[in-house]
């Protein structure tokens, strides 16, 4: 089998035998195409015949009609043994006919024709054609040329030079009688061409099937062995392949239409069988060209070769280059002017391409409005891609402006400036980013000094409190030692909190700490610290006013670093409160958030804002004489932040405000917003 694949006279006979299958598949499909357009698959015999005689009887019927309409002084159709008609008009009066009663068959077929207006063949003048026939002057309004049946042909003026001749045929009926003996015996001989048809009606689509697998076996064998010569392991380009495919396609299909051509000129003008053969022609010619067309395929496929040496390609490659070079020269020509000198330039190209325009297209209106709408559909194509382009550098500014680093500017479809300007916003972004990462780093460091230093403090500091804790205990010789190890104990127990209270304030910004978040009631919770702080309160002389709604308040937080807070808070208004002055704690729930309120008058003057106290190591007292850290504040909004809440802190004046705000765990049967109403009355 190998060896036929490349044999010649193999492929020669495959061709033939392929054109033949073809051939007969061509000729079978078209027989079986006729038979069931005709309905030999459906109808019994004697039904096909009796609808071959209804159509003839409706060309006769036809034919009277035709006759009918252009002059009913013409003689009329001759007798036939088959066929014969009557006709009537409107009123059902015979107008001609030559049906003979008890003779002829009974009633076929009737058709009947509303009154019909038709203008006749005559030239621009009005006068009749010479084989017109009768010769009339044209007068206005003057009926010409009434038939015995009714027809009636009149000229009308359609303007001072010109008159139309016109026509009027009546409305009428026409009736067929068929006489099926003698029909069947006059075209006995279609009779027995449609009697063969029909008896052959099984073998067509077989034969077909058959015939188009066996040519599709032979042009899959064709297929295999299209370019293989000699060993049969190397496949060799033939003349054909050495045309590109595209020009090749071109030339393919510049036959094909060719050939399509052909046959529809041929089919108007040739007599019947000078048509059927060319459309034998036209098939064969057709079958050739996509046999080599499809060969020629299967070697560039079997070579990879297919997308191959395109010469349109090639075309489009070498345009691209020149409108790449181009465009390179104009893009260096338009950099260097600044962004108002391309904007006018764009603007001057605009007004000249409109110009140009209008000067060519100023007779034809039609094509200068379509050019017109054209040039304002890429102006506003334009606008839109530079609103794109703006909203693009606005959303980047905002998000780098809110602190997004992460945010990057989509600079792939911006030109000139637009581009440059996006780039510059990445860059001041990455300058921003490292600004960040060095300032987190720095931040870092300082916590794990403070820590470090912290620990390494922490065990010298025990041991001093652990001795001062045994002199204590042992008998002072005089009264002054005594007060020199109060003193002693008193500021290691104050340096013991600092160093607690660093270490405390280094775990909660690095969210080192452990929270276990659990549902508790904000009320409880805030009561029992003031509970606790009952006693200082009033040593300090602040009178505590508390708040809060009827209903219980839930959140969901970290009970001990909660208390935690309420504690830095509290222990911070006992020491800087103004005495003799009212402390206000409030608790709301509004909008789903619990909302947290301590406010007090301080007692020193506040030159500091929020932020600036939220800080480590900020105290209100600027001279620092009171006892702190200037911690509290911190470890309060760090511990907040690691339960989901924020710290918010507000002065105004002597003014020290507080707010605490956490999402509230709602009951389901009420709204949050109905809730918050609630809660807020």
């Amino acid at each position: 089998m190998k060896k036929l694949l490349t044999k010649g006279w193999a492929k020669g006979i495959a061709g033939i035998l392929a054109t033949f299958f073809f051939a007969a598949a061509a000729a079978c499909g078209a027989c079986t195409l006729y038979l069931m357009e005709n309905g030999y698959y459906v109808d019994s015999l004697e039904e096909i015949q009796d609808q071959g005689l209804r159509n003839r009887a409706e060309y006769y019927g036809a034919t009277v009609y035709g006759l009918y309409k252009r002059d009913g002084e013409q003689p009329w159709l001759e007798e036939k043994e088959e066929f014969r008609y009557r006709l009537l008009d409107a009123s059902g009066k015979e107008l001609a006919g030559n049906y003979r009663e008890g003779k002829d068959g009974g009633l076929f077929h009737s058709w009947e024709y509303q009154e019909a207006r038709m203008d006749l063949g005559v030239d621009d003048a009005g006068v009749w054609p010479a084989d017109a026939p009768f010769e009339a002057t044209p007068k206005k309004g003057v009926m010409y040329y009434p038939s015995r049946m009714g027809v009636e042909m009149y000229a009308e003026e359609e303007d001072p030079e010109t008159w139309s001749w016109r026509c009027r045929v009546p409305a009428c009926t026409v009736e067929v009688y068929m006489n099926r003996a003698a029909a069947l015996k006059t075209y006995e001989d279609d009779l027995k061409f449609s009697e063969a048809m029909y008896g052959m009606r099984a073998a067509f689509p077989a034969s077909f099937a058959g015939s188009l697998l066996l040519t599709a076996a032979c042009l899959a064998f064709l297929y295999a062995a299209a370019g293989r010569t000699g060993d049969g392991k190397e496949i060799r380009a033939g003349v054909l392949e050495r045309i590109p495919f595209d020009v090749f396609t071109c030339l393919a299909c510049l036959a094909a239409g060719l050939l399509i051509n052909l046959s529809i000129e041929l089919q108007w003008q040739a007599e019947e069988s000078v048509r059927l053969a060319v459309m034998v022609f036209v098939v064969l010619c057709g079958w050739f060209i996509g046999l080599l067309y499809t060969l020629s395929i299967a070697v560039r496929l079997k070579r990879h070769e297919i997308l191959k040496g395109w010469l349109s390609v090639r075309i489009l490659r070498w345009c691209a280059r020149q409108m790449g070079k181009a465009g390179h020269m104009a893009g260096v020509l338009l950099r260097g002017l600044p962004l108002y000198g391309k904007a006018l330039a764009a603007y001057a190209l605009l007004a000249l391409a409109e110009g140009i325009l209008l000067s060519a297209c100023w007779y034809d209106m039609e094509v200068y409005v379509m050019f017109w709408m054209l040039g304002k559909i890429l102006l506003a194509l334009g606008l839109a891609y530079l609103i794109l382009v703006l909203h693009k550098l606005q959303q980047g500014g905002k998000e780098i402006a809110s602190g997004n680093m992460d945010y990057h500017v989509d600079t792939k479809y911006m030109f000139w400036d637009f581009e440059e300007f996006g780039e510059c916003l990445n860059h001041i972004r990455d300058g921003l980013g490292r600004a960040v990462e060095d300032r987190i780093k720095s931040e870092r460091f300082k916590t794990e000094l403070i820590t470090n230093v912290s620990h390494d403090i922490k065990t010298p500091l025990t041991s001093i409190i652990s001795y001062v804790d045994l002199i204590k205990k042992e008998e002072m010789p005089t009264e002054a030692l005594r007060e020199y190890v109060e003193v002693l104990d008193r500021q290691s127990q104050r340096l013991k909190k600092l160093i607690e209270d660093l270490v405390e304030a280094s775990k909660a910004s690095t969210g080192n700490i452990t929270v276990q978040l659990a549902e508790c009631d904000v009320q409880v919770l805030l009561n029992q610290s003031m509970a606790e702080y009952q006693e200082k309160l009033e040593k300090a002389g602040l009178i505590p006013v508390l708040k809060q709604p009827d209903s219980p308040v839930h959140i969901r937080a970290d009970g001990r670093h909660l208390w935690r807070i309420f504690d830095n808070l509290l222990n911070n208004i006992c020491k800087y409160a103004m005495p003799g002055t009212r402390v206000y704690l409030d608790v709301t729930l509004l909008d789903g958030e619990a909302r947290i309120t301590f406010r007090n008058v301080s007692e020193s003057p506040l030159q500091m804002d929020g932020e600036t106290l939220l800080e480590r190591f900020v105290r209100g007292d600027t001279s620092r004489h009171t006892e702190g850290s200037g911690l509290g504040l911190s470890i309060a909004a760090s511990l907040a932040q690691l339960q989901h809440g924020r710290l918010e802190l507000v002065t105004d004046g002597d003014l020290f405000k507080v707010v605490l705000v956490f999402p509230a765990v709602l009951p389901a049967a009420y709204p949050v917003k109905d809730w918050g109403e609630a809660a807020a009355r």
